[in-house]
């Protein structure tokens, strides 16, 4: 038995690091919240007209005191500045920046923040993504815990709404991996860029220490921003944190199949290159590791329903055997069995299919293997069929007449004969689902 499971047990031992893995700490909910200063939100937002209204609505809900939020519209073509622009006319503390154009050596998202932080006023300077959604909570918190652990960067590991087929296979796969390499108690003592990760869903900086390192416009040219902004403080000699805030911060990262794949395929190939740092072999490898993991787990999937098939394969087969009376069968000539009542080959009704399903069972019937036990005969009875066009209620007689053997038939009759019974006539039908015509 144990012979027989322990390969089993190489998919069962990443099971084990669920206990590190539930542990949630350091907790940003256990932090006693700060309020009284003032922080500046920003939210980079291109054609999120669907979203962009929940993630305003929920922090301009923040039972924190002293905020702004600032929503740059990243040259949108739908109505994303117009909804905000909408909810700005009836609360102060709204902004919209209208983005300009891109300047030469700078992407998109990046040119967005620096363009928000320009605006922004604040002490602190959060930066957060269009599809997350906020507690009221979450900044006083927040504020919180740069006040009292005096980190330069606080970034967060936000819950993940999987809602679709897709979201709840593929997401997993790509966090609980993610969760392995980069617990927060590794990231918070991180020495090295490589030991680093950040969540651009919240990342909330102190403004003297984001101009310091030059703000994005020290990662202007890259495609994870919020790593390489993480990977620059960290060079610089800034503290950086790593909290879990899922019970305060939630989002849906993407909606559909196509998303997914275009999403995860930047954010892990770009990502994981850049962790891995000037180390050329790592740097190659680094992006299939997370492809091996996603295998890792396909592998008993397919093993799975490999094994189904088998049995159902296996299944269909031994169905036959208490008709047939053991699990061996031999019969003369496959292509004339006919189980059952016998028919037309021209019979309408029929169709195809059962003709299709009796070979494919004649075939697997057609076994040599006598070596043991009994053996059970099938007989092919061959009868001219005396009513055309029609399915006869009764049994043929056993055997046509020496002067009609010349005659061409068009019905055959099958049938078993019990085992070990060797008497004329006794002879048992087989079961309908098994039909084959005559010369098929």
């Amino acid at each position: 038995m144990i012979a027989e499971w322990w390969p089993g047990l190489a998919w069962a031992l990443p099971f084990a690091g669920i206990v590190p893995l539930a542990k949630r700490s350091p907790d940003l909910a256990l932090v006693p919240p700060v309020d009284g200063i003032p922080v500046s939100v920003i939210i980079p937002a291109r054609n999120e007209s669907a979203i962009i209204e929940t993630v305003v609505r929920s922090i301009l809900a923040s039972s924190y005191g002293m905020f702004e939020v600032i929503v740059v519209d990243d040259r949108s073509t739908d109505d994303t500045a117009a909804k905000v622009a909408a909810i700005a006319e009836t609360d102060p503390r709204l902004h919209l920046v209208r983005g300009d154009e891109l300047p030469a050596g700078w992407l998109g998202k990046p040119w967005a923040c620096h363009q928000g932080a320009q605006a922004a006023t604040g002490r602190y300077l959060l930066f957060t993504d269009a599809d997350t959604e906020h507690a009221p909570a979450l900044l006083g918190h927040a504020i919180g815990a740069m006040e009292r652990d005096a980190p330069e960067l606080l970034t967060l590991i936000t819950h993940q709404r999987c809602v679709t087929f897709w979201e709840r296979i593929i997401m997993p796969q790509i966090w609980v991996p993610l969760g392995f390499r980069y617990p927060p108690s590794r990231v918070n003592r991180a020495t090295k860029p490589h030991q680093l990760v950040a969540n651009g869903q919240f990342i909330l900086v102190r403004r003297a220490a984001y101009d310091e390192i030059g703000g994005h416009a020290a990662v202007r040219g890259e495609v994870v921003e919020d790593l390489a902004l993480a990977q620059t403080f960290l060079r610089s000699g800034k503290r950086l944190r790593l909290m879990f805030g899922d019970t305060l911060i939630a989002t849906r990262m993407y909606r559909t199949f196509g998303e997914l794949v275009e999403g995860w395929s930047k954010n892990l190939y770009l990502g994981t290159r850049q962790s891995a740092g000037s180390r050329p072999l790592l740097r190659a490898l680094a992006p299939w590791s997370l492809v091996v993991a996603l295998l890792f787990w396909l592998l008993p999937l397919a093993a799975l329903a490999l094994g189904v098939a088998t049995a159902a394969a296996q299944g269909r087969h031994r169905r036959l055997s208490p008709l047939l009376g053991d699990d061996h069968v031999r019969h003369a000539d496959p292509r004339g069995l006919r189980p059952g009542v016998p028919a037309r080959r021209d019979h309408g009704d029929l169709g195809h299919a059962p003709v299709d399903r009796a070979r494919r069972a004649a075939r697997r019937m057609a076994r040599p293997d006598l070596s043991g036990g009994r053996a059970a005969v099938i007989r092919h009875e061959w009868h001219p069929d005396p009513r055309p066009g029609t399915l006869p209620a009764t049994p043929y007689p056993a055997r046509p007449a020496a002067e009609d053997a010349d005659a061409a038939p068009d019905v055959v009759h099958a049938a078993v004969r019990a085992p070990g019974d060797r008497r004329p006539g006794r002879l048992l039908p087989l079961p309908d689902r098994l039909r084959l015509q005559p010369g098929d």
